[in-house]
């Protein structure tokens, strides 16, 4: 028996011991800097419209497992990754890596994206109680719980030290991010939908019942209600005192942010499934539902690509063009006039907005992959070496290993080209 207990004990030091050596702890000993209010960052939906896409294709730099759902785009703050899914679950990486560091999963999918403010996350549940939870960063303990009674629908948003949910009760609240203490609720003209926009201290908000509304922030009043022309179909943007907001059939209306007067009423060719991103200038570019890329300024809407294919919500505007998304796994970069830079292909769903951050691309697949694309000449290229000085290289799923020169006279073990990076299948432990 002595010694059934000593192996067991060895067995388990060696697991421990190599657990330690291919994964990062469990606690985020350097948490980064950074803030993520609102879907797509801000009520212009524009994030990363500083940061620049590589001009050439970019070669993946690793592929991680994650949970299947990825609808959002990920949040990247310096070497930190935040994802929530459709799937139900809230995931923390390290961003050079992919490597998990911890994730908490829940009794429903996560409502639009997961928010930051300082060193906490939050998340919204569409769960049959409507739960809103914050978790530290760090370790990802959880600091309070909230039930809202009713599964929320519309996307939350923080501001000033509250976070705003609406739920299918058509119910908007108002919750204190530092304990989730209830500082008002009201009802709203049917359930919120997508996620509100603050516009000088209000919130303007959509419903499924085809309606606008502008709610005083602080207070919890109603200051004004408008129709929609149609169901809206994507969260709405802001453009200073111009708010576009996508309707059902192919419309996108143009309102007063202030008064909600409705400004013009555009049509396109489908339905806008993104949320419009606005950029610098004020133009807004639209993405529709059969992978046509529209830029409204301040007269009719241009077309600048058709792309024939289905889309949803992959728009992401960048300094050097726009990075869209299509079902079947294509990403494309176009410049901001519509030509195409370079398109990729990948094995899975592009639903979600990609996001940028030093160069780097990540991308979150609807299957429950999330990968790297990146080439630079700082960075070892893994699939060719027309657009990085570095020889080829092949990752596996723990290191990254150079490829041997080919010998002379010898046949090649993988004929059609270099080795897809393996998969890796690791979970970590809520």
């Amino acid at each position: 028996m002595r010694g059934v207990n000593s192996l067991a004990a060895l067995l388990l030091a060696l697991y421990t011991g190599a657990g330690c050596l291919i994964r990062p702890p469990r606690t985020i000993h350097h948490v980064s800097p950074g803030s993520w209010p609102a879907t797509q960052g801000s009520a212009q939906r524009a994030p990363f419209r500083t940061e620049t896409a590589p001009e050439a294709r970019p070669p993946m730099v690793w592929d991680e497992a994650t949970e299947r759902g990825m609808v959002t785009t990920p949040i990247v703050h310096g070497d930190l990754l935040i994802l929530g899914s459709s799937g139900r679950v809230l995931t923390t990486a390290a961003a050079p890596t992919g490597h998990e560091y911890w994730h908490r999963r829940f009794n429903g999918p996560v409502v639009g994206s997961p928010l930051r403010t300082g060193d906490t996350v939050l998340v919204a549940l569409a769960s049959r109680d409507g739960r809103v939870y914050a978790y530290t960063l760090a370790r990802g303990r959880k600091v309070w719980l909230r039930r809202l009674h009713a599964p929320i629908t519309s996307e939350p948003v923080l501001d000033a030290g509250r976070i705003y949910a609406g739920t299918l009760r058509s119910e908007l609240y108002a919750l204190e991010t530092r304990n989730g203490g209830i500082i008002w609720r009201i009802r709203s003209a049917g359930a919120p939908a997508g996620a509100p926009v603050l516009h000088e201290g209000a919130l303007l908000l959509t419903t499924a019942h085809d309606t606008l509304m502008r709610v005083d922030a602080d207070k919890g009043i109603v200051a004004a209600v408008a129709p929609l022309p149609g169901t809206a179909t994507a969260s709405p943007a802001l453009d200073g005192q111009r708010l576009l907001v996508p309707v059902h059939p192919r419309g996108i209306a143009s309102y007063d942010a202030r008064t909600l007067a409705l400004l013009r009423l555009d049509t396109l060719d489908a339905p806008v499934l993104a949320a419009p991103a606005i950029a610098e200038d004020g133009s807004a570019y639209l993405w529709t539902r059969d992978g046509t890329l529209w830029r409204l300024s301040g007269g009719a809407p241009e077309r600048l690509a058709a792309l024939g294919g289905a889309a949803r919500e992959s728009l992401t505007l960048v300094r050097n063009g726009v990075l869209v998304g299509l079902l079947d796994g294509t990403l494309v970069l176009l410049r901001r006039d519509g030509r195409e830079v370079w398109r990729q292909t990948f094995r899975g769903s592009l639903r979600a907005p990609v996001a940028l951050a030093g160069g780097a691309i990540y991308v979150a697949l609807l299957t429950g992959r999330l990968l790297t694309l990146q080439c630079s000449g700082s960075a070892p290229c893994p699939f060719c070496s027309c657009c990085c000085p570095a020889p080829p290289w092949r990752r596996t799923s723990r290191t990254v290993l150079p490829v041997r020169p080919p010998v002379p006279g010898a046949r090649s073990a993988s004929p059609s080209g270099p080795r897809w990076p393996l998969r890796s299948r690791r979970r970590g432990t809520a």
